[in-house]
């Protein structure tokens, strides 16, 4: 999803010590930004961990574009909620 890329960064910076944090042994997640885009790399035993994992990670993208929404201006919402919803 497109997004403005000082939004990019903050979410990078907000998943990387919870990503670094995670101790799970039947899964794992790389998290990189490259030209302005997170790449994640998920690796699973099995699909329960990936589920997991995924489930995990997406809340924590989510929360973040939550977060940035109750901050800025109702026209800088709008740009916010129509690439996250696109």
């Amino acid at each position: 999803m497109p997004l403005p890329s000082e939004i990019i960064n903050d979410v990078y910076i907000s998943l990387k010590p919870e990503i670094d944090a995670m101790d799970f042994r039947r899964s794992s997640v790389k998290l990189d930004l490259s030209n302005n885009k997170l790449i994640l790399n998920f690796k699973a035993k099995d699909i329960p961990a990936l589920r997991a994992i995924l489930n995990s990670v997406l809340s924590w993208i989510r929360m973040t574009l939550e977060i940035y929404e109750k901050l800025l201006e109702p026209e800088s919402k709008q740009k916010i909620l129509k690439c996250s919803h696109s």
